[in-house]
């Protein structure tokens, strides 16, 4: 079996010559040319010969044109719709054509996208999260509408660009989101955004049994798919370049 269908084979839950095998480190490349970071993941999957590549994403969610912070009503009302080629992401999305075109028969990739509520708590709005849900749970469930529409045509882009599918990161730690966060009426709009992201964002996906992933604190889990689960490990302390223990 080849990468591709070794991994195609265990999201339809078929037999496989062995598990699939996929890792993934940040790298910081959050400031690097698009070429610099496809040239460190293709790297690091030719290292760890990886049946499946996670491309990571950590390219800012931009910030409304003149603001440093978001802090108020009237603050998150600045958030609007934008084309993602026209942001930090353009460069993501370039990186996505780079991995594509070296990775095509070869293996397929997933592109990493943070979930709405956690791009705009970490991105955006920060410490004044907790008051803005507590005072103004309207002003943050419509903001929470714009960013998720924001991402949706992002991965939409992305998948047009030769991703094979989304990873989904969704925060379920303590820090990022307690019961109380959730109990309010702000409270449905968090986890509501999840579910048109995974419709919408998955139509076009090569990977239909298994579209999209989410990651849960340490976790990771595919979802939509039956009985083939591809096979993780911890994040290597090795970059690329490193001698494997």
């Amino acid at each position: 079996m080849n990468k591709i269908e070794r991994v195609r084979a265990a999201l339809a839950g078929q037999p496989v010559d062995r598990p699939p095998f996929t890792v993934w480190y940040h790298f910081g490349n959050q400031h690097a040319p698009a070429e610099r970071t496809a040239q460190v993941h293709l790297e690091f999957f030719e290292h760890y010969d990886l049946d499946l590549l996670k491309l990571m994403n950590d390219y800012d969610y931009p910030m409304p044109e003149g603001m440093e912070v978001i802090a108020t009503p009237a603050d998150l009302a600045r958030l609007k719709p934008f084309d993602p080629a026209d942001t930090p992401f353009g460069t993501q999305l370039r990186t996505v054509e780079i991995v594509a075109g070296a990775l095509r028969g070869k293996a397929l990739f997933l592109d990493t996208v943070f979930n709405a509520w956690n791009t705009l708590k970490r991105n955006l709005v920060r410490e004044a999260m907790p008051t803005l849900m507590a005072q103004h749970p309207q002003a943050v469930e419509a903001a929470l509408g714009v960013v998720n529409a924001n991402l949706i045509r992002y991965a939409q882009a992305s998948l047009a660009r030769g991703a094979a599918g989304i990873f989904l990161s969704v925060p379920a730690t303590s820090e990022s989101l307690t019961s109380s966060n959730t109990s309010g009426s702000c409270g449905p709009s968090i986890s509501s955004c999840s579910r048109p992201f995974a419709a919408r964002a998955s139509a076009t996906c090569s990977m239909p049994t298994a579209s999209t992933c989410t990651s849960t604190g340490s976790s990771t889990t595919p979802r939509r798919h039956s009985r083939g689960p591809i096979s993780t490990a911890a994040r290597p302390s090795a970059r690329p370049g490193a001698a494997l223990p």
